[in-house]
């Protein structure tokens, strides 16, 4: 009775296997490894490590911990493995028995250390991490680029093996060969279909020799290599046939490749190798192994697992609103936050959710009777305008309301509606249709009309259009500009019951912007840098705020001194349905605020008397008054800067700031918070749905090409779309997005997933000696203004740091981790001088990051070699990147220090761009025009601002973006040589758009730049006039050969 007992529980137990979490088709299966001996394969499933039979059939689960493991490699003897994983905040190594069991940690640094294999004996894990270049290096110290490093698989100390940007590491079997792909310069891993100087190579290097080989040849992506069982050749990844598939090359005739499978459309990754030659690797979401001459086999895999994510996760917020609007009583605050619409009480925290939807919606405004809100809304694909209407006539709150329902009022299928606003008498809304084109809904009718065409803006950032309605209901004030005028924006004045050409108010060359109805109507006040000062490097102006009276009437009553408004009176319109006098308007312009400075929103109060302006301080924006008729400013709220909403039956102004909520009582000058408690049912999985389909269209409505770059985009939608459900974290999630707008081959795009990470582990500022074996660890070099320079504490190369904060440091063991938590905090660190034999402590507090200082020592390295070859003739100055502090430093050395050298150096290169090169074309395109000599004495030349002597150009592979355009125009406009190696073509305009789960951001390359010739710069790849390849071997020395030939370019010409 017993047997078949058992046997009819394990068939009701079969039955129910699909609803206990089995997946009988596993799709997005990361990072596959074959085991050594070819049975086995280990592979990454919703942040978990598996091992399934290379048969396939049911995997088992070797990690159940709720961190995010990855990358699992084996040890040769198939015992063990190793792989990454967030569980104790950074990704670090750990290693656990092949058949399960407890991971040990090998690596406590915060960053990213990536495993790559074992060491033949097993004893080691290699792994890349971007821990630094060693001191000889002479490498731009590029923070993204990662060196090979192994930890004893015991744990242990940790080693650098190559100080050269490596990926993707494999070891030969004497353990002195190492095949890598190498990295150039940023561009998103994902990316595919490229063929530019950017593009991954694959390279052997010797570390007996401590030598690298370039083998691959083609001038697309090349990625992954591994050895042959007889290392002999090589098996890699290539886009040699266009799509991503498993080459092979021969060591000593790399240049003979064989390709060995043969997928389309979707890329081949992670490949590895068994001892017997199966190849493993992932396609499409799934394993497949391949032998040499046979056919690819997939690999069908089950798995039973538990569903680990929650479909509904409660969340409460307190702190974090995006946006606010205030209710036509002042009672109630409705707000955006992680996407849904929520209200709350002023005066309690009470908090209702309205809309709680996976989908976003923005852009809020109350009724003018308070019964409804209008909003936009993504749904179905598109942006609509909705409204949500309280239903119980006796409700008068939706904090308190019984029931509320929701309609929707647009009903576009292909152009985007939103930021809508309701006219004050409530009788339409008006709202952007398709990001740029101002239409008026009447609500009566149903029927909308457009008022202000789509082609008078355009449209950067989605929301960044800018209307306000008259008090009549009758007019619409909005920010716009006229052909070619982007860069500077005009107001118009639209009436809603005509269609005709927008009225410019302005039409000035200075940006005019964010204008609001004052005065009743009769005034208008904006802000404008007509009057500001500009940055040092075209990254803004500060703004003063003006008014511009509409009627001469008012004008005048404002120009009244106080005594003659106590004695004569204001004077009225006679006709309060008078047209604008829209003659000499310029006559009727005021500038209110004293003095410019970085403005953000503002507020006039009814009466004209009292002016509220948030502005830059060194902490962030400040609220301050100005009393216009006292004239008196002062500060009225430290930190109260934000979006500012008037309520003025109650003269009470609610402020937004920094996700805080705030209320100022304008006659008291008291404010305090507004607390809200909003509980959030948060749905991942289809958040997780919504966003994919959001970044897909997004990319398909403002992509710079609108024919997709010619990608069949549809098409990845509907393929990278199926692994939605087998996704349960958003490291999977970010790199599927990232692969599938890799598809596009376009610059300045893929998804970036930001975690809080707390185990930051603290950097002292030094070189320290890796060949080191006792005690402690020894310091070979600091760097200057670090945290152990500290000379007059005998701090100095040789010294050897025994303890920190009085834990020791051993022989062969870690120490690294004894920084973690450290940075800002005060430090204990006791030290050891072998020459003198003393020992004592000295306090230091690290920091985060010692990119910075590594950034400025090899700064003097370049000036030093620049000044040594050309006997102190040449200058030099490196562009870091497209913004105002560098050009702030570009400016002061080549004018300042430079400013009597012949010629100098302008080094570009890994600038990955911003938006500078107009700036820097104008400071290096100087000719000498006059001398200024009074009384005989040489004073200066014209220009006084500009270089106006010879200049040459370095450039690589590592110039992006905007760090691509100023090439360009360094040559368009003739100005000197280019010296290095070709610049990608990425010289596009970009938008990195935060999701409503602000840990995920991807980039839209919208705005593309075109050259003189009419073809788009993306894609067009800027070739040097002198071609130099930095040999990475004698980097390894030291020896820049860019910057060498540049220096003989340069004596070259000024010899002539």
């Amino acid at each position: 009775m017993i047997k078949p007992l058992f046997l009819l529980l394990v068939a009701l137990l079969s039955c129910m296997l699909p609803t206990l979490g089995t997946s009988q088709h596993p799709l997005w299966i990361r990072y596959p490894a074959i085991s050594p001996n070819g049975q086995t394969i280990a592979f990454s499933y919703k942040g978990d490590i598996y091992t399934v039979s290379i048969s396939g059939g049911l995997a088992k689960q070797l990690t159940t911990h709720p961190g995010y493991d990855s990358h699992p490699i084996w040890s040769p003897d198939g015992k063990q493995i190793a792989f990454q994983s967030d569980r104790e905040g950074s990704q670090d190594i750990y290693i656990m028995p092949a058949l399960g069991g407890t991971p040990s940690q090998l690596t406590f640094q915060s960053g990213s250390e990536i495993p790559c294999c074992f060491s033949p004996d097993g004893e080691s894990v290699y792994f890349t991490a971007s821990n630094g270049f060693d001191k000889e290096y002479g490498q731009f110290p590029f923070p993204n680029m990662q060196q090979l490093y192994r930890v004893p698989a015991k744990g242990g100390r940790i080693e650098r093996i190559i100080s050269l940007p490596v990926n993707n590491v494999s070891v030969n079997q004497t353990d002195n060969l190492f095949l890598y792909h190498d990295y150039k310069g940023y561009e998103d891993a994902w990316r595919k279909h490229h063929t530019s100087s950017i593009a991954r190579d694959i390279w052997i290097y010797n570390k007996k020799e401590r030598k690298t080989r370039k083998l691959s040849s083609f001038k697309g992506e090349n990625r992954e290599p591994v050895f042959s069982p007889d290392e002999q050749d090589v098996y890699y990844l290539s886009e040699q046939s266009g799509d991503f598939n498993i080459w092979k090359m021969s060591l000593q005739h790399p240049d003979t490749t064989i390709q060995i499978t043969f997928h389309a459309k979707n890329p081949v990754r992670s490949l590895s190798i068994a001892v017997d030659g199966t190849l493993c690797y992932s396609f499409d979401g799934e394993i497949y192994t391949i032998r040499e001459g046979e056919k690819a086999r997939k690999i069908n895999i089950s798995i039973l697992t538990d569903q680990v994510e929650s479909r509904e996760i409660l969340k409460n917020f307190t702190t974090g609103a995006q946006e606010i609007a205030v209710s036509p009583k002042g009672k109630e605050i409705a707000f955006i936050q992680r996407g849904d619409l929520f209200v709350t009480s002023v005066d309690y925290s009470t908090t209702r959710c309205i809309t709680n939807t996976p989908s976003q919606e923005r852009q809020i405004d109350f009724s003018p009777d308070g019964r409804s809100i209008v909003y936009a809304a993504e749904r179905d694909g598109i942006w609509n305008i909705f409204c949500s209407t309280l239903t119980n006539p006796k409700d008068n709150a939706f904090t308190y309301a019984t029931s509320w329902e929701e309609k929707q009022l647009t009903h576009s299928k292909e152009a985007p509606c939103f930021q809508p606003q309701y006219s004050p008498d409530g009788k339409y809304i008006a709202y952007i249709e398709n990001r740029t084109t101002l239409k008026v809904l009447n609500l009566q009718t149903n029927k909308s009309i457009t008022i202000l065409d789509g082609k008078y803006n355009y449209s950067y950032v989605d929301g960044d259009q800018y209307y306000c309605w008259a008090p009549d209901s009758k007019h619409i004030l909005a920010s716009f500009f006229e052909n070619g005028g982007w860069n500077n924006s005009d107001l118009a004045l639209l009436p809603i019951s005509e269609t005709r050409p927008p009225i410019n108010l302005t039409r000035s060359a200075y940006n005019d912007n964010t204008p609001k109805w004052v005065m009743k109507g009769n005034a208008i006040i904006y802000r404008s840098d007509y009057n500001g000062y500009r940055n040092h490097g075209s990254w803004g102006t500060n703004s003063d705020l003006y008014i511009l009276f509409l009627n001469s009437t008012e004008w005048n009553n404002w120009k009244k001194t106080k005594e003659e408004r106590e004695f004569y009176g204001q004077d009225t319109l006679k006709d309060k349905n008078a047209p604008f006098e829209l003659e000499h308007l310029s006559d009727r312009l005021l500038r209110l605020t004293w003095s410019a400075s970085s403005v953000g929103d503002f507020y006039l109060t009814p009466d004209g008397k009292k002016l509220y302006y948030s502005a830059r301080s060194e902490e962030g924006y400040d609220l301050w008054v100005q009393d216009l008729q006292e004239q008196s400013t002062r500060l009225c709220l430290k930190n109260g800067g934000g979006q500012l909403i008037p309520h003025e039956a109650s003269h009470k102004l609610f402020i937004l700031s920094r996700g805080r909520i705030q209320v100022l009582d304008l006659n008291s000058g008291q404010n305090r918070p507004v607390t809200y408690n909003a509980d959030f049912n948060w749905r991942p999985g289809e958040e997780r749905h919504y966003i994919f389909e959001h970044i897909w269209k997004q990319m398909a409505d403002k992509l710079y090409d609108p024919n997709m770059n010619n990608t069949d985009w549809q098409y990845y939608h509907d393929t990278y779309q199926r692994f939605l459900p087998h996704i349960n974290n958003n490291y999977d999630f970010s790199e599927m997005l990232s692969e599938m707008l890799g598809e596009l081959n376009v610059s300045h795009t893929g998804t970036r997933y930001t975690r809080q990470e707390n185990n930051i582990t603290g950097k002292l500022g030094a070189f320290f000696d890796e060949k080191f074996q006792e005690d402690g660890v020894k310091i070979t070099e600091i760097l200057h203004q670090g945290p152990l320079d500290l000379p007059q504490k005998g701090v100095k190369p040789g010294v050897i740091i025994r303890r920190i904060n009085n834990k020791p440091i051993r022989k062969g063991q870690d120490w690294q981790h004894l920084l973690n938590r450290t940075v800002g905090e005060r430090t204990l660190l006791t030290l050891y001088d072998p020459s003198t034999r003393n020992e004592w402590n000295v306090f230091v507090k690290p920091i985060a990051s010692d990119h910075a200082l590594r950034y400025n020592r090899w700064i003097a390295q370049r000036r030093s070699i620049v000044d040594s070859l050309s006997n102190g003739r040449i200058g030099y100055v490196h562009v870091e990147a497209m913004n105002t502090p560098s050009f702030r430093r570009v400016f002061s050395e080549a004018l300042g220090m430079n400013r009597n050298k012949e010629a100098i150096i302008v080094d570009t290169r890994f600038n990955t761009g911003g938006w500078l090169h107009e700036d820097l074309l104008t400071l290096f395109s100087g000719k000498k025009y006059m001398d200024i000599s009074p009384r005989g004495q040489h004073v200066c030349v014209e220009p006084f601002n500009k270089w106006s002597k010879p200049s040459i150009l370095l450039v690589n592979e590592g110039n992006y973006s905007d760090g691509h355009g100023f090439p360009y125009g360094y040559r368009t406009l003739g100005l000197g040589k280019i010296i290095g190696m070709p610049i990608p073509g990425t010289m596009t305009l970009v938008w990195w758009e935060t999701q409503q789960d602000p840990t995920l951001v991807f980039g839209i390359p919208q705005m593309g730049i075109k050259a003189n010739n009419g073809q788009y710069l993306e894609h067009q790849q800027l070739e040097p006039d002198t071609r130099v390849e930095n040999d990475p071997n004698k980097l390894l020395q030291g020896i820049d050969q860019q910057l060498e030939q540049a220096v003989r370019e340069l004596l070259k010409e000024i010899n002539q």
